[in-house]
């Protein structure tokens, strides 16, 4: 059924939803009628003031634009007052940008909240439920019994305005509570002295939160969720840093935690108090407990890192002193071989000594029954079993490290008591042969009749074989002289004398050789070649090397001489002369281009304190040449044209050299020393005209004085002159 209108009038009016008055209506004071029905776009007229057909508000989704017709908002909005794209509110899944909805970006720079229903501080909408958040703004938690709502750790929720807004706490605080700097937990690095967060120090004694590790007192600047320094007795190195107590404590709880105490007793290591891991040096650990060694235990005493050990060195404890039963030791302070009668059983780093199951055996490798050394005075048969040596039987005897033994001391195994034929026992209870200048008699060496004798004659009376640096001579040894013959020198050969402080090296060689860097004389010397094995001298005068297997023609000459197409050496070489019948040097003739002849010594031009010019081709004068061209001039001398013929400024040609000018030698400029002669020559001149006139004036005066006069008023002619 359809709506009644209403009724209106000037006074009145009962028009229903979406009708209006109309004009005509509006004349009337006292009749009511009907009310018109408004514009389908609107949501309701204008009322008593209306004009027809213009809207008073819009249906949701539209607006009332300037000339009262309700338009559509734009797609976005699900409503807006106009135009179309400013929008008033946003759909789900959108945002208010400046009055206009744009899709939500949800990334976290992002300033205006997604709209998501009801929800609120999103940053964008649950694809599956847009009216709720699938991310939230900065320090809200997602999270939540309801998204967003809440503040994330490290925020607190602050009224502003009608609104709790999450802000962050300060930046020492993990958490705060009212303010943002009113502290409840400290990031890491920091403790929480009441409400607020200082940083941690080494010096203190409680625990600095640094992430997910224990036992710390400050952190590391690098990494705030490592320690870097630990509490008292926790170890740094431990994986992670301060999880563990460092060697020689172990933690255990207390009222207020945990704390590192010290191991009891002789413990190194320890598990807990009762619980021994390793041992102190000087014991050994036996079911969790270290006790005491006292060298016959079953069990190796700790000492240091040797291994093996019964006790240990008092002043050294981390060597040992004696080994357990079936070790021994090849060096001081260190088990680490089997005693006689066992055998070492190698199993990986270790080896146990394990003992040997033959009788008398001394020693056995691998398997117990193979014996391969007998203990002493005792031998190992064919049958490898121990049997007691005999005299005389010829099969050396187990004395120790004792050999050509025949049987061994009956006081001290370890010696011999009697050697094989050919040998003596020396002081050391060893068999030796004699030693050199000796010879063996019965059973005693016997020192040899001949001094510096190496092999004497079987009576001590002769020399058979001389010591090095010494030659035999009728059973006698005398010394090697560097003109004699061959001198034995240990094995190497045409030595003269051997050298004194190695007498199996050559000091000076027989005739034809010459010593080389390894101080022997397998070279030929000068003049002579190896002809065999042999050094056989040249035959050619003035002669260094001659030519293989020909000792008749020159390979190469003496200093001073060249080789000529007959193999001989008569010719000087270049820079030499001939004189009384030998090529001597002339550094005249030696000279080159670049170089120059100085107190019969070939120089290089351009050394300090050259006098003589250098040789240059053709050119004279030259201190300096680059090969036969002149770089440089003698002092007093220009270079020009790559000549040095004319003089250089202060220097002038005399006798075909160039000298200092005068100017030069008497130190003043030529301008200065004209000036003083021509005053002098300008004195003289006037000196020479006064004097002139003075004469001249005396000889008219004795003239002019011989005539008489009259008056004797009358002046001289010449004083009237004058």
């Amino acid at each position: 059924m359809a709506e009644a209108p209403g009724t209106c009038n000037s006074d009145i009016n009962k028009c229903a939803d979406r009708y209006f008055c109309t004009g005509r209506a509006l004349e009337q004071n006292e009749k009511e009628m009907p009310c018109a029905k408004c514009k389908d776009s609107c949501l309701t007229c204008a009322g008593l003031n209306a004009v027809v057909n213009h809207c008073a508000s819009c249906k949701a989704g539209e607006y009332l634009s300037h000339d009262n017709y309700c338009r559509e908002c734009h797609a976005d909005c699900p409503s807006c007052t106009g135009p179309e794209q400013t929008c008033d509110g946003c759909k789900d899944g959108f945002q208010d940008t400046l009055g206009e909805c744009e899709i939500c970006p949800g990334e976290d720079d992002q300033e205006n909240d997604c709209v998501c229903g009801t929800s609120k501080h999103c940053l964008d909408c649950n694809p599956s439920n847009m009216k709720q958040c699938a991310s939230c703004q900065e320090g809200y938690d997602i999270s939540s019994s309801i998204p967003c709502k809440n503040c994330l750790p490290g925020y607190v929720s602050i009224a502003i305005k009608d609104e709790n807004i999450c802000v962050e706490c300060d930046n020492t605080c993990r958490e705060c509570s009212g303010t943002k700097t009113t502290c409840t937990a400290c990031n890491d690095g920091f403790i929480l002295s009441g409400n607020t967060c200082t940083k941690c120090l080494a010096v203190t004694t409680q625990i600095c939160p640094c992430g997910n590790s224990l036992n710390c007192t400050t952190c590391n600047l690098n990494n705030t969720n490592a320690c870097a320094t630990c509490k008292e007795h926790y170890d740094k190195t431990a994986s992670p840093p301060c999880s563990k107590c460092e060697p020689k404590y172990f933690e255990q709880n207390i009222t207020n935690g945990k704390e590192c105490t010290p191991c009891r007793n002789q413990c190194e290591t320890c598990m807990d108090a009762n619980k021994c891991l390793t041992c102190k040096n000087g014991s050994f650990l036996k079911e969790g407990k270290c006790e005491y060694c006292y060298g016959g235990q079953e069990i190796a005493c700790t000492c240091g890192n040797s291994s093996h050990c019964g006790t240990c060195d008092e002043k050294n404890t981390s060597t040992c002193l004696t080994c357990m039963h079936g070790f021994d030791s090849s060096k001081v302070g260190a088990c680490d071989t089997c005693s006689e009668g066992f055998f070492k059983k190698v199993s990986k780093d270790n080896f146990t000594c394990e003992p040997c199951t033959t009788a008398n055996c001394g020693q056995c490798f691998e398997k117990k029954e193979e014996c391969t050394k007998c203990v002493y005075n005792m031998y190992l048969n064919e049958q490898k079993q121990c049997q007691q040596c005999a005299k005389g039987d010829g099969i050396p005897c187990d004395c120790g490290a004792v050999v050509n033994c025949d049987t061994c001391s009956t006081i001290q195994p370890s010696k011999c008591g009697e050697c094989f034929p050919g040998y003596v026992i020396d002081k050391k209870g060893s068999c030796t042969l004699c030693a050199l200048n000796y010879v063996q008699i019965k059973d005693k060496c016997v020192k040899c009749g001949v001094d510096n004798c190496q092999t004497c004659s079987a009576d001590a009376k002769t020399c058979e074989k001389c010591r090095n640096n010494f030659i035999p001579k009728d059973g006698k040894c005398e010394p090697c002289s560097e003109n004699g013959p061959q001198c034995l020198c240990g094995t190497t050969v045409n030595c003269s004398t051997c050298k004194l402080s190695d007498t199996m090296k050559c000091k000076s060689c027989v005739e034809g050789y010459q010593i080389d860097s390894k101080e022997t004389c397998t070279n030929c010397a000068l003049n002579y070649i190896k002809i065999g094995d042999k050094c056989a001298k040249c035959q050619v005068e003035n002669c260094a090397t001659c030519k293989l297997n020909d000792t008749m023609k020159c390979q190469t000459c003496l200093k001073g001489y060249q080789i000529d197409n007959t193999g001989t050496c008569t010719n000087c070489a270049v820079g030499y002369e001939k004189k009384n019948g030998k090529c001597e040097f002339n550094c005249e003739l030696a000279v080159k281009d670049g170089e120059f002849c100085q107190n019969g010594q070939v120089i290089k031009c351009g050394t300090a304190g050259q006098t003589v010019e250098c040789t240059c081709g053709n050119i004279h004068n030259c201190k300096n040449c680059q090969g036969s061209v002149c770089s440089s001039c003698m002092t007093g001398y220009l270079l020009a044209s790559s000549a040095c013929n004319d003089c250089d400024k202060g220097y002038e040609l005399q006798d075909k050299t160039c000298v200092k000018s005068a100017e030069n030698q008497s130190g003043m400029p030529i301008s200065t020393i004209a000036g003083i002669v021509g005053g002098i020559l300008v004195v003289i001149g006037v000196v020479s005209v006064g004097l002139a006139v003075y004469l001249k004036k005396q000889k008219k005066q004795k003239k002019f004085n011989s005539i008489p006069t009259s008056d004797n008023n009358v002046e001289p002619l010449s004083n009237v002159l004058w």
